[in-house]
């Protein structure tokens, strides 16, 4: 029982949640049966939900004290205390969009003509909206929903009187636009990583729209049609600057999430531009992740991500930003979730002491590190790479290039991971095996890790030709 759906979904209710959860199954509106009851009380008498506290048996006699087990007469009352429990997210999440219930409550009076009533209930929903400090896709739909109930309630008993189906019109299209162009934004993403197309019905119209003179002042239009265009095409700069200037300098009205969405979509046209060697992207990442630290959209539930630690890190080191690093390493390590606090840290701090040039100290760390999961076994074994390379270490390098080819081989690594990795790879062993002293061997390496795509380590290659 301790894998089953009914555990799991008292498991992810908070402190005040599950107060609300016993409230709701005292009560017979909301429960008329009292199986569902004893087994709530029973889960919150518990002070840690154990596989033994919920073992079938023993639940089953909390139940039914003198009975023969049975596990189709548990299965039902299970079955019964999940409907409960969703009847209360039901609720709970009402709660949180009171738009809804708004709307549910003057299609009620409508539908029992009152319509004095329905109008007050939509008014309330009109001054909610209109308080709202977010302006996303989900807004202009809200908006579209709200009019439309006007026009409901009002628009076929007065066809001579003007009518708001223009406002109709008008939010529709919104909500089209932006809902369009963010997920064209995830279709371009998807697109590069796992080779898939997708055919986005009226795209170009939607395009053409946004550029009109309705939607130049309207900043979230802007963002996704820029975040679009310079996805689409990566070697125009114009709408990365424009998205870039809109971040940095305007109040886009989009909750934290969405701001983090767009912000990873400029970070993702900048990597495709580092790896296209434009160099100069590496301090434009990093005025992005430094816009995300200011206004904590990187955060999630008190937690940084261990992979934007990595991001970040890794942003300043290509800039040299060797104290801000160590400060960073300090105010944000302890704010990884403990199961990747050490290997990120330990990672970071060795990458760090890698590039002040303390290659020694920076092999001890990794040393200390445990490979826990697969990108950071990739990073590491790609900074062993170079610190053997840095040390001289030949030998080691030239078998460390081997088992690095079949671990990328072996693991699941998304082909544009493995063709970046496995670039580096095989430049660094003719590197390795070439004359570096002759002048015709370096210009023939020069140009094979100029013209090599992708190649995110193009600098430090490059800069390993004397």
């Amino acid at each position: 029982m301790y894998k089953s759906k009914t555990i799991e979904i008292f498991q992810s209710f908070d402190k005040a949640e599950k107060a609300g959860l016993r409230r709701w199954v005292h009560s017979p509106i909301h429960n008329e049966h009292q199986d569902v009851l004893k087994i709530v009380d029973y889960l919150l008498s518990r002070r840690k939900i154990t596989a033994t506290a919920v073992k079938r048996e023993r639940v089953y006699k909390h139940l039914y004290l003198e009975a023969v087990y049975n596990q189709y007469r548990l299965n039902h009352v299970l079955s019964l205390t999940v409907e409960v429990m969703e009847s209360y997210i039901s609720y709970l999440v009402s709660k949180n969009t009171p738009l809804v219930a708004f709307l549910s409550i003057a299609n009620y009076y409508k539908r029992k003509s009152l319509p004095h009533l329905a109008e007050k209930a939509l008014q309330k929903a009109k001054q909610r909206l209109e308080n709202t400090p977010y302006q996303n896709e989900r807004y202009y739909h809200n908006t579209f929903l709200l009019e439309q109930a006007f026009f409901d309630l009002k628009g076929t008993e007065l066809r001579q009187q003007q009518t708001n189906l223009q406002a109709i019109f008008s939010d529709l299209t919104s909500f089209t636009i932006v809902a369009t162009l963010r997920n064209a934004c995830t279709a371009i993403s998807h697109r590069s990583l796992y080779q898939t197309d997708y055919k986005i019905p009226l795209l170009d119209a939607i395009l053409k729209e946004a550029q009109s003179t309705v939607y130049q002042d309207n900043l979230v239009v802007q963002c996704y049609y820029n975040s679009y265009m310079a996805l689409a095409d990566s070697e125009n700069e114009v709408h990365f600057k424009t998205l870039k200037k809109l971040l940095l300098s305007q109040k886009i009205p989009l909750p934290s999430e969405a701001l983090k969405y767009v912000c990873l979509l400029a970070i993702n046209y900048c990597i495709k531009r580092l790896n296209m060697g434009a160099e100069n992207y590496v301090q434009e990442v990093f005025d992005i992740y430094s816009y995300g630290l200011e206004h904590t959209i990187w955060m999630e539930q008190g937690h940084l991500s261990h992979s934007t630690f990595k991001n970040i890190a890794t942003a300043a080191l290509r800039l040299k930003a060797y104290d801000w690093t160590e400060q960073f390493i300090q105010t944000y390590g302890s704010k990884l979730r403990k199961s990747h606090r050490k290997d990120y840290t330990n990672y970071v701090k060795a990458k760090l002491r890698f590039e002040q040039g303390q290659f020694s100290q920076a092999q001890k760390i990794i040393v200390a590190t445990d490979l826990i999961d697969l990108f950071i076994s990739l990073d590491i074994k790609l900074l062993l790479l170079k610190i053997y390379w840095n040390l001289h270490e030949f030998d080691l390098l030239e078998a460390h290039l081997d088992s690095f080819s079949v671990y990328l081989n072996r693991k699941k690594v998304l082909a544009y991971h493995r063709q970046i990795y496995g670039n580096t790879i095989s430049i660094t062993r003719k590197m390795m095996y070439a004359n570096l002293e002759v002048l015709s061997e370096r210009e023939k390496l020069h140009q094979l890790i100029l013209q090599t795509n992708p190649l995110t380590d193009r600098p430090w290659l490059l800069a390993q030709l004397p």
